[in-house]
């Protein structure tokens, strides 16, 4: 603020001095009160001077008082004041009126400022560039630059033409400048300015940061981002210096360097700039001052690009109701095209039109035609592009491409911006001779950008599909190639810092470009090699399960004091999270629950972050590479990898398959939509053998055909097809697939096929190795708060958990047998009581082996429930559901039935968000003997997000779950089974499963039991 400069050169009184500090460190209304108390003490003449700061603060919020504040001190001034003071006053008070439309003294006012200025040194100069700041304001261009330069007559005829003084007139100048469309001249001036000003002020004065910003801005608008930054950063480093964090103009050259990271895709260093610009501004100036908005407006931005659509809209809102309060026509245009730009992405365009045209009858209404103005037309063309309108588009786009053309500076990348699109709606619309204008637009871009820029992904992608369009395939498929790679750089960067659910958040988003490669590779496989895009693929499945589990793995084994905090803070945020989330609505006021849990999700998702900022390094497991998988499999293996790209428009699943030998190749399965309503049909009824028959026939039938005769398959599902029993599908003949094979292997992701490749965690082996089983079952839940009576409905938390017998019996015979199988491993059991929360946590580590034979749950905390029974557990399927890694998925062990009375580490509800932070690396298999383990929410390239991925996030290499309700006795028949299988030749849990599954069903065949798959195909062993 130029008032607290002038106290700190000594031109103010100490008193106001006091007052101009307390101005940038303290809300006004704090500063207004002391300005109260002291002006008894200060005296009239000092009191007014301060009442005139604080009525600069009051302006644009409170204008009617800082009006009538500057005109009592403006009364007393003119008595009691010098010339320079009396010029300051009537200055002040000049601006006030015109910001209220009182524009009838106005002129009078500021032509008698400049006249009390007449005998004092530089002041008449001083005021001159004030009151041209303000015509620009104004639009009052030409009186401005006539008044900067009179200024600057009058400053080389008092000092020549080096001076500080003037470098702040050649800096204001630029500004009129840049308001002309002149932008080599405004370049040059403030060139100029900043070197005048490092030959005659100190390395830290604040009107060279004040340079280097506006230079910082010139240079982002010409796209010049890596001369901008050290412009940014310098600014941003004197003002801390000098001002410190408590000051607006500090909060001003923050903000511009998390928007510059922003653009430049740099998320993670944008977000703590942004959001503390934001925090200071907040805590110093009053509510609703114009000044809150540009922050926000930021933040939007920057929340939108990471996927937090949420949290964006929420930031455009508040710019909305501040900038309607202040009449801030500009900024309600920025807010209004941000929402459109956010109906855009999520490809409502129908929502996003009245929006975009809602943000331009604004500025037309003000006569208002900024760049923000072509920015908004542009959104325009492209919503009419979405809608099908091109002739609309291109007649818009052309309009624009003129406007930036005329008013934007040369190699500008907005500019370049309108020239793809133009080029491309006119190869869309017919003219293929337009693709090389496009590339050169698209390459202007780069330029710009650079390579990796997030933008990129999308303008690339449009290009992939227009040389498509016209049959350049092989340039259509290295142009999808190259915006995956944006893509994946882009994850890689911002997945390093965020939380899980943030980082879910932006990763599950489709990739178009990814989908484009795969099926031109399907569609042309003499000309398009599948290999690159199935390469791209590894690397994008798994990676923000990988990067937060490198994260929990080194947070355990860091002995840094920062770490370690942060580590602790986690912990503790994240039992709260879950102790909310299992006690749903405290005392039934669902609004308050929402805005506890809220809080809390919140302050556990900031834990994350901090705990990512206190590590310097985080490696990230390497994805293995299409050869080095081949490598692992035999003659007669084959791995296969779903993936679900688009087909005319639709949604399709398709295959990929490879061989040591044999393919890659891509195989079409059909559109998801018909084949998971087969599926569903089939889980729905599953003694159903047409059901069961058709999904054979759209999903089994056709790998198998690819497959030339593979004896086993290792595959990868995606979707709902992570839900599909493999082992039931028919296979003619009355038979079943277990009963004719091939074996089926299901990986979580391509590295589990090779044993060389190892989780995060196990890059940090346990010390002494992982030895023994732990098995707990039988659990004692406690007594029954409530008599429930069978089927009657509960949210969660009134859910009562029955005692399951089969349980018992199940972990006794393990405990028997165990040692026959495995008489070099220990066997550790606990049943009943001892079946708790707090052995588990005490004893998984440095296991081998874990077994949990319990009720499991995947359910939303207010899902109506009903009992169970002796089935174990209770669920449901969710299919997208919001981001979040759990929604309220566990298993329940000893007095879970009394959670609400026990502390969280010990409430007998072992929570998913529990489990992942576990140390459990080394052990090799969990099984968790409970129903619907399987379940979760369904990501493209995440996998299942709920109890698989939790154990997974512990560390743990393989896993047996539940694909549905099982009830207590086939869950028990199935496991001995199963353990046998697995210690009689030392095979894979996969292997096992599938023999234990096998051996199940021949009995069942044997005895004439019911052949219905609910009884024996429920349990898959999943992993390496």
């Amino acid at each position: 603020m130029p008032a607290l400069f002038a106290c700190l050169s000594g031109r103010t009184a100490q008193a106001e001095c006091s007052i101009a500090a307390l101005l940038e460190a303290e809300p006004i209304e704090g500063v207004a009160a002391r300005l109260h108390e002291q002006r008894m003490d200060l005296g009239e003449l000092e009191a007014a001077r301060c009442a005139l700061l604080v009525s600069e603060r009051l302006d644009q919020t409170r204008s009617t008082e800082a009006l009538e504040l500057s005109s009592e001190a403006m009364e007393a001034i003119n008595r009691l004041g010098t010339r320079r003071d009396r010029s300051d006053a009537i200055f002040l008070n000049a601006r006030l009126k015109m910001a209220q439309g009182q524009q009838a003294t106005v002129t009078e006012q500021l032509q008698q400022s400049l006249e009390l200025c007449d005998e004092v040194p530089d002041c008449r100069a001083e005021r001159l560039l004030e009151i041209a700041m303000f015509e620009r304001k104004a639009s009052q261009l030409d009186s401005a630059r006539k008044r900067i330069e009179a200024a600057q007559a009058l400053i080389v005829e008092r000092h020549g033409p080096t001076h500080p003084l003037f470098a702040v007139a050649m800096r204001n100048l630029s500004q009129i400048a840049f308001s002309q469309g002149r932008y080599d001249e405004e370049l040059e001036l403030l060139y100029r300015a900043l070197a005048m000003q490092e030959d005659l002020l100190d390395d830290n004065d604040p009107e060279i940061a004040t340079t280097a910003l506006l230079l910082g801005f010139s240079l982002a608008d010409r796209g010049r981002y890596d001369e901008s930054l050290p412009l940014y950063r310098r600014s941003l480093d004197i003002r801390l210096k000098v001002l410190g964090t408590a000051n607006t103009d500090t909060a001003q050259s923050m903000l511009a360097l998390g928007s510059l990271s922003t653009i430049r895709g740099e998320y993670l260093k944008a977000k703590p700039l942004i959001e503390q610009a934001v925090a200071i501004r907040e805590r110093l100036l009053p509510p609703g001052h114009a000044n809150l908005s540009a922050g926000n407006v930021q933040l939007a931005h920057l929340l939108e690009r990471m996927g937090d659509d949420a949290g964006a809209e929420r930031a455009y809102r508040k710019v909305l109701v501040i900038a309607e309060e202040n009449g801030d026509f500009y900024k309600q245009f920025v807010a209004w095209s941000g929402l459109a730009g956010m109906a855009a992405d999520r490809g409502d365009y129908r929502a996003a039109k009245p929006l975009i045209r809602k943000s331009l009858a604004l500025m037309t209404e003000q006569n208002y035609t900024s760049h923000s103005w072509q920015d908004g037309r542009y959104m325009l063309a492209e919503i009419e592009r979405n809608l099908g309108d091109r002739a609309a588009s291109l007649a818009l786009h052309e309009l624009v491409l003129a406007e930036r053309s005329r008013t934007r500076p040369k190699g500008d990348a907005l500019t370049a911006k309108s020239k793809f699109a133009v080029a491309m709606l006119q190869v869309e619309l017919g003219d293929a001779s337009r693709l090389g204008a496009a590339q050169d637009a698209l390459d202007e871009i780069v330029g710009n950008y650079g390579a990796r820029h997030p933008d990129l992904e999308g303008l690339m992608t449009r290009s992939a599909q227009a040389q498509l369009a016209h049959s350049r395939i092989e340039n259509a498929a290295a142009m999808a190639l190259r915006a995956v790679d944006v893509r994946l750089h882009v994850l890689s960067e911002t997945t390093f810092g965020l939380s899980e659910s943030e980082a879910l958040r932006y990763a599950d988003d489709d990739v178009p470009a990814l989908n484009l490669a795969l099926s031109l590779a399907g569609q042309y496989p003499g000309r398009v090699p599948l290999a690159p895009a199935w390469n791209r693929l590894l690397a994008m499945h798994d990676l923000v399960l990988r990067r937060v589990a490198g994260r929990i793995a080194l947070s355990k084994a860091s002995e840094d004091p920062l770490t370690m905090d942060a580590a602790h803070a986690l912990q503790t945020s994240s039992d709260r999270y879950v102790r909310l989330l299992l006690l749903n609505a405290d005392g039934g006021n669902q609004e308050a629950w929402r805005k506890q849990l809220a809080t809390a999700r919140s302050e556990r998702e900031g834990a994350e972050r901090a705990l990512a900022k206190s590590m310097s390094a985080m490696p990230i497991e390497d994805a293995p590479t299409l050869d080095s998988l081949r490598s692992q499999l035999s003659d007669k293996q084959r791995l296969v990898s779903f993936v679900v790209g688009k087909e005319d428009g639709l949604d399709h699943y398709s295959a990929l398959i490879v061989g040591k030998q044999h393919g890659p190749l891509r195989v079409d399965l059909g559109p998801v939509v018909e084949i998971d309503a087969r599926l569903r049909q089939w889980r729905e009824a599953l003694s159903s053998n047409h059901a069961g028959s058709e999904l054979s026939d759209r999903v089994l039938q056709p790998v198998l055909a690819a497959s030339d005769g593979a004896s086993e398959l290792f595959v990868i599902p995606t979707g709902a097809l992570h839900l599909l029993p493999w082992a039931a599908l028919p296979a003619g003949d009355g038979q079943f697939l277990v009963e004719r094979g091939p074996v089926i292997r299901l990986l979580h992701r391509e590295a589990e096929l090779t044993t060389a490749v190892a989780t995060a965690r196990a890059r940090s082996p346990v010390p002494g190795g992982s030895n023994g089983l732990l098995a707990l079952g039988g659990a004692q839940f406690g007594e029954l708060a409530t008599a429930m009576p069978l089927n009657a409905c509960a949210s969660f938390a009134e859910h009562e958990f029955s005692i399951l017998p089969g349980s018992l019996a199940e972990v006794a015979e393990l405990q028997r047998e165990w040692p026959a199988w495995r008489p070099d491993e220990t066997v550790t059991a606990h049943v009943g009581k001892s079946a708790s929360e707090r052995h588990f946590r005490r004893e998984a580590p440095g296991k081998r082996v874990l077994h949990l034979a319990t009720h499991a749950f995947f359910v939303d905390p207010q899902t109506c429930i009903t009992d169970t029974g002796l089935l174990r557990g209770v669920g449901s399927l969710v299919a997208r559901a919001p981001h979040e890694t759990v929604t309220l998925a566990g298993l329940a062990l000893a007095n879970a039935n009394q959670r609400a009375a026990l502390p969280t580490a010990d409430d007998g509800i072992l929570a998913a968000e529990e489990i992942a932070m576990l140390d459990l690396r080394g052990v090799e298999l969990a099984v968790l003997s409970a129903c619907d383990t399987a379940l979760g929410t369904l990501t493209s390239t995440e996998g299942v997000l709920g109890l698989r991925r939790a154990f997974r996030l512990a560390g743990v290499e393989s896993l047996v779950t539940s694909l549905w309700k099982v009830s207590d006795e086939d869950a028990r028949v199935w496991m001995r089974a199963f353990y046998s299988h697995l210690a009689a030749s030392d095979q894979r849990s996969g292997l096992a499963a599938w023999a234990a599954t096998a051996e199940v069903l021949a009995a069942r065949r044997a005895a004439n039991a019911s052949l219905n798959p609910i009884h024996w195909a429920g349990f898959v062993a999943t992993g390496n």
